[in-house]
Order: C-alpha cells, then sequence, then structure tokens
C-alpha cells in the first residue's frame, strides 16, 4: 500500500509544475479577465465606485477600430492561414521526396531556423524592405511605398505577406516531419499500392495523423489572431491612421495608447479580450463540426459507392 501511495504521490510531483503553469498562465488570466470585463467605473467616482453590467461589451462592439480589427484579423485567418497551409503541403512533399537524406536534414535546418528568429527580428527586416527606406523598391528603381499608401489594402497586403512568411517555416517542417515518420512506416505498402499523392495524402498522411493536422490548425489560428501590425511600422501610431488594426493592436492601444494619449480603459480591454477568446473557440467549434460533416458525407458517398460495384 505504502508503494502505492509513493507511487500516486511521485505522479502527483511530476504533473505540479504544468499544473501550477496552467492555473498560472490560463486560468487565473482568463478568471481575471472575465471579472474585470463586467465592471465599468462610473462616471462621477472613477476609484470608488463602479457599475457591473455589460456596459464594456457593448461599448467594444459599437466600436469603429474593433471592427477594423475583426476585418484585418479575419482577412488575415481565412486567406492567409490557407495559402501558408498549401505553400506549406507543397514544400513539404518536396523536401520529403529528396532521395538524398543530407540535402533534405539540410534545408530542413534552414527552413526552421527562420522559426527560431524572433517576431520582431523579422519585422525589423521587413521594415528595412518596405517601410520608409525603402529598400526593396529602390533596388529595382521604382518610386513606392507601402506604408505611406492611403489605400488600406496594400498594407492588408502587406500585413498578409508578412504573416504566411512567418508561419512557413513551422508549418513546412511539421508537416515534413509528419510525411517522413509515416512514409518509413509504411514503406513497403506504399511501394507495392504505387500510390499517388491525392491516395497517399488523403488515406495515409490525413486519415494516419489527423490529430496533427488539428493541432496544426489550431496553432495558425493562434497566431494568425495574434499578429501584431505595429513590428511592420517605424512608428506603431501609423496604425490608426492607415486603419491597420488587428485584436492584439486593439486590445493593446486599450491598455497602452499608441498615440501617447492620457485615454485607457482597462476594464474595455479585458471586455475585447473575453471576445475575441469566444470567437476563437467558436472558429474551433465550426472547424471540428465541419471535419465531422465532411468525414460523414465521404463514408456515405464510399457506400453508395461500394453499394453499386455489388449491384453491379
Amino acid at each position: 500500500m505504502k508503494k502505492i501511495h509513493k507511487k500516486h504521490l511521485m505522479s502527483i510531483l511530476f504533473i505540479l509544475p504544468f499544473i501550477i503553469f496552467i492555473i498560472l498562465f490560463y486560468i487565473y488570466p482568463f478568471y481575471f479577465s472575465l471579472k474585470n470585463a463586467f465592471i465599468f467605473p462610473d462616471n462621477e467616482y472613477k476609484e470608488t465606485n463602479f457599475i457591473f453590467g455589460i456596459k464594456n461589451f457593448s461599448l467594444v462592439l459599437k466600436d469603429k477600430d474593433f471592427w477594423i480589427a475583426f476585418n484585418n484579423s479575419n482577412f488575415l485567418f481565412f486567406l492567409g492561414l490557407p495559402i501558408s497551409i498549401l505553400i506549406s503541403l507543397i514544400f513539404a512533399f518536396l523536401l520529403n521526396s529528396l532521395l538524398s537524406k543530407i540535402f533534405k536534414k539540410i534545408f530542413i535546418n534552414i527552413i526552421y531556423s527562420q522559426f527560431f528568429i524572433s517576431i520582431f527580428a523579422i519585422g525589423i527586416s521587413f521594415t528595412l524592405l518596405f517601410g520608409e527606406k525603402n529598400v526593396f523598391f529602390k533596388m529595382f528603381n521604382i518610386e513606392y511605398n507601402v506604408i505611406n499608401n492611403k489605400n488600406v489594402w496594400v498594407f492588408k497586403f502587406y500585413l498578409l505577406f508578412f504573416t504566411v512568411w512567418k508561419s512557413l517555416s513551422f508549418n513546412i517542417v511539421f508537416l515534413s516531419f509528419i510525411f517522413a515518420f509515416l512514409d518509413n512506416k509504411y514503406n513497403k505498402q506504399i511501394g507495392l499500392d504505387k500510390l499517388k499523392f491525392k491516395d497517399k495524402f488523403i488515406y495515409l498522411y490525413f486519415l494516419e495523423n489527423k490529430k496533427m493536422f488539428f493541432i496544426l490548425l489550431y496553432s495558425n489560428i493562434t497566431f494568425t489572431f495574434l499578429i501584431y501590425p505595429g513590428i511592420l511600422l517605424e512608428n506603431e501610431a501609423d496604425i490608426l491612421k492607415i486603419n491597420g488594426h488587428t485584436f492584439s493592436s486593439y486590445i493593446l492601444n486599450l491598455l497602452n495608447p499608441l498615440d501617447n494619449s492620457i485615454y485607457f480603459d482597462y476594464n474595455k480591454a479585458f471586455a475585447a479580450s473575453i471576445i475575441v477568446i469566444l470567437y476563437l473557440f467558436l472558429i474551433i467549434v465550426i472547424s471540428i463540426l465541419f471535419y465531422w460533416i465532411i468525414k460523414i458525407l465521404y463514408l456515405k458517398i464510399n457506400k453508395i459507392k461500394e453499394s453499386k460495384y455489388v449491384c453491379i
């Protein structure tokens, strides 16, 4: 009995740091944000008197900048994510098709090294190339500036390019490891069946490792919605001028105004954070439902095909 108790105690001690980490950095911040999101300071006695209600949520949903952030973040997600995943699939498959293991490792290490480079360091290089110094266009003797362009869509696509670029390194290496693992595991079966890429991807890569694909999807959702446009601008206050807000910059602007004004609203920022979290949760739920709908339809179509062959 003592040995069993010791085993249980050791197991608890092993997972205790993880539990503490989850409580400190996930559960408590969410609870703190949720509690303060419903607190609205009274105009007459801001420091002493508070009203409890949904006014902060109402103010966020009525804020024009929130909807600019909503549109920009969705633009990056619904366009940037498919582009990044598609390019990553192509590169990962090509890398996995290389006969030389040495070249394969070299290419993967080069690509993966980009993942460890700080997002701010990449932002600085982008600012140098496309910002006020405009090094990229000057190399081709073109008088064009992305930042000073009055067209909002120019900055949107600039931000999209940056988002895709930053996510590619992780996605390519992640998919390469999945492909390599499954190819080694089912090497004989692949050779005997002579599977084409389409069948290989559906029946082997996806169905055998769909959980890993969902991890890839969710990590990309988090990254895309947390992208901060200020790292691409020499002056962060320009976000306000070019309607470049994303969810992260909108919330940060409420906590620490980008234009150095004295207006800040912590409770409104908490409310905005809760709305964003709920929206991300909704996207994840919809993606799971979409997966199950596709799976059910796929199985039904296969049953219909099989029944036709039996009748023949």
